[in-house]
């Protein structure tokens, strides 16, 4: 018959104890409990009468001594809380499953009460010891009270169980399978018990996409079941359904999947003696299904009673397990051996457990016996140890306990109480665990330092690797003997290192070579059994590259081309880089081209640059394999453009003292007109510079201080700073004004007396006035001169200078180096005697 979950609590185990400890389902056990818990536990064994060397033949490792000593001298060591639950509704508490390493380096567990609406938690613990809370179960159909730890299955998935509610339970039973995806950070519930649940150890991996697992209550006649989940399938399947007589009831632990292929589990309650529960094994399609052994609580030798942790195959090729109760004085629980042989199995006790007289731990609960990287199993008892409140022992395979490694309830550890899931070990040697209670708090993660030599180790043969060249990892898993804890998993954050599925399986001992794709680093892992991890981390830099210029043109002139050939290669291995080379002034891209089998031709303007001589270089951005990289500076000049100067004077041949117009053009292929100025020179008379716009000068120029002639006139362009200076030359011929003389004086004279004549030459439409010299004739005789001053003279005919006699009187201008000669027009003058 279905039985309730507080009443599966208080039978399944010392009542005395179990029932203090685990309070009605729904109830956070408040942390001021855990002295009463312990409180209750030693005074449960103080009312116990049986001697320690009994009638029954059970024989103690010991007699009993004067007072509580340690089988062996406690490891030094301080344990370190890792963190301590608060509880409802901000954390979760009472965290009783077993801790557990996944492929992201980080723990995840389970706390069966707390978060937000008391129902239990998810959490994640990083290695750098960052908690988060990742999950608060709600008690609708997601379920609720999540005893067992979580595993890591071959899909990449987490996978645990609820104990209660979900879509076909209540606060008695029921009861779910979750998966926790990594990735997405999201819950998904894949299965309701539908006849009873309560899992509550833990589930394991086949590695081939089933899931194996117990439950406390499921089953035909809900007196628990032993069930398959097929991750790829989605499917479900009841492998056998416990009668609750000779078979055993009530599975509180979980299964292995043993070396010979059969599942290998112990029930807490049921067998053919005293109730104490059963070991049991089946094939994995569920036939074949045997109760070989029946715990006797040491009725007939050292079994105990209520096994109610999951057992773990030695390297021996035997399974391990424990007990967690038993009926006599000081003696909580026993470890025992299965010698697997199918139906025809021997279970072996080995040792009573929780001897008050030796300060000993027993009563171990969840979990399962850790086999340490040391060869040695290492059990946590709830309860018992110096203080009664719960100790780490280090036993051999013949069941003797070769140390007591750490008593719990101390000062480093929070005064922590009830230690009552197993242990994993980790990468440097330590223990993790979990306590489900102490007086200040609701729990704590805690790690010992006991530095133990690895059990798994990945080591890859460089600590710095390059993107594309071959790396070896080499691991070696040495506490993996079942099949389950056999299946191990290769993952890497470069996806280069196995993977989800059957392709991410590795067998426990090997070596591989990985070729990193991607900078940065990279971290590989192996984890086994789907609780324990190791990790190795190769920081993977991209390979070095080395530029080079091949060719380049210089020197060059402003605006033409710039053509670089460029060469990338790597320093190592055979792989050609890609991407794309630029030509850098400074800081500044000039160009950029694609590379093609590790060569490229940069083309580029040089029209950035101001003519001068510049120390540019090739950088290459890299790629996902190759780094960055820089060629040698190159030197390149670029020369000042050539202008073309043209230089016109309009008109170019003019009469003196006319104005003229001088045109400077410049050119310089359609780049930039030039600009600044230009000196004009006409003979050796500078007129000065002027103002370029447009890459023209335009001069006005007047011509009447210069005579006639032929002049060579010399435009110099200064140059600018994209231009030289350039010079043209024209020439300019002034030609002489013609003038006009007028003559005015009397018509008649004496011949001994002298006449005054005045003579007037001007230049037609011209400014200025004609200098020089003119002549007065009578007839063809001069008879005197004069010097023009502002184009006047007046002239003084001297007395007997011209004889009696009619003269034709004419002033004849003689020019000069402006004016053209002249004659004015004759007059007659009469000269009387």
């Amino acid at each position: 018959m279905k039985r309730s979950f507080s009443a599966i609590l208080g039978c399944g185990m010392s009542a005395a104890v179990l029932c203090a400890a685990f309070p009605a389902v729904g109830q956070l056990p408040p942390a001021e409990a855990a002295l009463a818990v312990k409180s209750a536990k030693l005074a449960s064994r103080a009312g116990a009468s049986a001697p320690a060397n009994s009638s029954t033949g059970i024989f103690l490792k010991s007699t009993v001594p004067t007072k509580p000593q340690p089988a062996l001298a406690p490891y030094p060591l301080m344990s370190k809380v890792l963190h301590s639950f608060t509880g409802a509704p901000k954390d979760g508490a009472v965290p009783v499953g077993q801790l557990m390493q996944a492929s992201d380096g980080n723990y995840y567990g389970t706390a069966y009460a707390g978060g937000t609406s008391g129902n239990g938690t998810i959490y994640q613990l990083t290695p750098a010891g960052q908690y988060t809370e990742i999950y608060s179960f709600t008690g609708g159909n997601d379920g609720g009270q999540p005893y067992a730890g979580l595993i890591e299955a071959a899909d990449g998935n987490l996978y645990g169980t609820t104990a209660i509610y979900g879509q076909f339970g209540d606060d008695s039973a029921g009861g779910t399978i979750f998966a926790y995806n990594m990735a997405t950070q999201k819950v998904t519930t894949l299965y309701g018990f539908r006849n009873g649940g309560g899992a509550l150890g833990d589930a394991i991996d086949d590695g081939n996409g089933t899931l194996y697992g117990t439950s406390l209550s499921d089953g035909e006649k809900g007196y628990g079941s032993v069930w398959s989940w097929n991750y790829y399938t989605n499917t479900f399947k009841t492998l056998y359904s416990f009668q609750g007589s000779a078979d055993g009831a009530e599975p509180f632990g979980g299964l292995v999947l043993a070396s010979d292929g059969r599942l290998y589990g112990t029930a807490s309650q049921g067998g053919k003696v005293n109730n104490g529960g059963t070991a049991f094994t089946l094939n994995t399609d569920g036939s074949e299904f045997t109760a070989f052994y029946s715990f006797t609580n040491f009725e007939t030798g050292l079994d105990g009673g209520a096994p109610s942790q999951d057992l773990v195959e030695g390297p021996d090729g035997n399974l391990y397990g424990t007990s967690s109760s038993g009926g006599f004085q000081n003696v909580e629980g026993a470890l025992f051996r299965i010698v697997p042989n199918g139906v025809n199995s021997v279970l072996e006790p080995l040792a009573a457990l929780g001897q008050d007289e030796l300060a000993e731990g027993g009563n171990p609960f969840l979990g399962r016996p850790l086999i340490g990287g040391d060869g040695y199993m290492y059990i946590v008892g709830s309860v018992g140890g110096y203080e009664g409140a719960g100790q780490v022992m280090q036993f051999d395979y013949q069941g003797n306990l070769t140390a007591t490694v750490y008593n719990f309830e101390q000062p480093n550890d929070g005064y922590a109480v009830e230690p009552t899931g197993g242990l994993i070990e980790t990468a440097d040697g330590s223990l993790y665990g979990t306590a489900e209670l102490s007086p200040f708090s609701s729990g704590i993660l805690y790690a010992l330092p006991t530095q133990l030599p690895p059990a798994l180790t990945l080591t890859p043969s460089v600590t710095t690797g390059y993107v594309g060249i071959p790396l070896t990892l080499n691991w070696s898993v040495n506490n993996a003997f079942s099949q389950n804890a056999s299946v191990c998993i290769a993952r890497s954050t470069d996806g280069t290192f196995g993977g989800n599925g059957s392709d991410g399986i590795r067998e426990p001992i090997g070596s591989e070579q990985v070729t990193p794709v991607a900078s940065g680093v990279v971290s590989y892992y192996l984890t086994c059994g789907g609780i324990e991890t190791a990790i190795a981390t190769v920081t993977v830099n991209r390979i070095q590259s080395k530029t080079n210029v091949l060719h380049m043109n210089t020197p060059l002139t402003y605006g033409q081309g710039l053509v670089f050939s460029t060469k990338v290669a790597g320093t190592m291995g055979t792989s050609v880089p890609t991407g794309t080379v630029s030509l850098m002034n400074g800081t500044k891209v000039l160009g950029t081209a694609v590379l093609s089998g590790g060569l490229a031709t940069i083309n580029a303007s040089s029209l950035s640059l101001v003519p001068g001589v510049y120390s540019l270089q090739v950088a290459y951005s890299g790629d996902g394999t190759f780094a960055a990289s820089t060629a040698p500076a190159s030197t390149v000049t670029v020369n000042l453009l050539v202008p073309t100067v043209t230089l016109t004077a309009s008109p170019n041949r003019l009469t003196q003292g006319l104005p003229t117009k001088f045109n400077v053009a410049m050119s310089n292929g359609g780049i930039d007109l030039p600009s600044g100025y230009v000196s004009l020179t006409i003979g050796s008379t500078s007129l000065g510079s002027f103002r370029v716009g447009g890459g023209v000068a335009t001069i006005e120029f007047s011509t009447t201080p210069y005579a006639a002639g032929t002049y060579a006139v010399v435009a110099t362009y200064q140059g600018d700073a994209y231009n030289k200076t350039e010079k043209a030359t024209t020439s300019l011929t002034l030609t002489l004004a013609e003038t006009a003389s007028t003559l005015t004086g009397p018509t008649t004279m004496s011949a001994g007396s002298g006449a005054t004549y005045h003579v007037a030459v001007s230049r037609f439409n011209l400014p200025e006035s004609p200098t020089g010299n003119v002549s007065l004739m009578f007839g063809s005789k001069v008879v005197a001169t004069g010097i023009l001053s502002n184009g006047q003279v007046t002239i003084q005919v001297p007395a007997n200078a011209v004889a009696a006699g009619t003269y034709s009187v004419q002033a004849k201008y003689a020019g000069d180096t402006s004016d053209g000669d002249s004659w004015s027009p004759a007059f007659s003058v009469k000269v009387s005697k």
